[in-house]
């Protein structure tokens, strides 16, 4: 919507592997790990780390979940979600969904057989939503072991495959910020082990997602490649 996104779990993550890649962090454990910290509104952190396929992966902390009823605005919220899923005609179709901001705000959304139409229409009407700016809209469904990817060397209790409509931008191949709100909702309806990892696919790839104990600890983990770099003279 052109406004200033409150956080970017991926935009951290690209930007922790420039700063990375320029000699601008804090090097650890024998050139294994780097460590910076970002300012956006709040205080977050990210680390790198190798990996076995060549590429690293950066892990970002994202900060506090606030879910439903924490939320202010959420009655407001509520029954303007409710009022959309009954003029769509869309009840049969989805289970459950659940209010989440994590400096942006979330609806995250339990999908029994949406098509991608229905998809994108739900997705679209929920940008009027009350809160005056749009919002992300992740429509989300349990994968089954036999489907889900990761990163071997992490455990993975639950994986889940995510359709996200970013706000001002529509259909995105990947949202970092609405992994962490989906993988927020989650821990809380499947008591995990809080030890373990969430994956989430999106369009555009897998990352992994760790929620705390106290849901102030949320971790975002992905792998990272640089494209190119380019260089301005002035």
């Amino acid at each position: 919507d052109g406004t200033v996104a409150g956080t970017c779990g991926n935009g951290i993550r690209c930007a922790a592997l420039f700063a990375h890649q320029r000699d601008q962090c804090t090097n650890t454990d024998k050139q294994t790990v780097r460590e910076f910290y970002l300012n956006a509104k709040d205080y977050v952190s990210a680390q790198i780390f190798s990996s076995t396929r060549g590429e690293p992966y950066v892990i970002v902390q994202m900060g506090t979940a606030k879910k439903n009823r924490e939320n202010k605005d959420f009655d407001a919220i509520d029954a303007f979600v409710l009022g959309i899923i009954k003029e769509l005609k869309l009840q049969a179709h989805i289970t459950s969904y659940s209010y989440v901001t994590l400096l942006n705000p979330h609806i995250v959304i339990r999908d029994d057989g949406l098509s991608s139409a229905q998809r994108q229409k739900l997705s679209q009407r929920l940008q009027d939503t009350p809160c005056g700016s749009g919002i992300n809209v992740s429509i989300v469904r349990e994968v089954p072991n036999s489907e889900r990817a990761g990163p071997r060397q992490f455990a993975i209790a639950e994986s889940y495959e995510a359709y996200v409509w970013e706000r001002g931008v529509g259909e995105s191949p990947a949202c970092g910020s609405a992994a962490c709100a989906i993988a927020s909702v989650a821990q809380e309806s499947a008591f995990l082990d809080k030890d373990g990892w969430i994956a989430v696919n999106f369009l555009g790839g897998t990352v992994l997602v760790r929620v705390g104990a106290s849901d102030d600890d949320i971790l975002l983990l992905g792998y990272a490649h640089p494209i190119f770099l380019g260089k301005l003279d002035f």
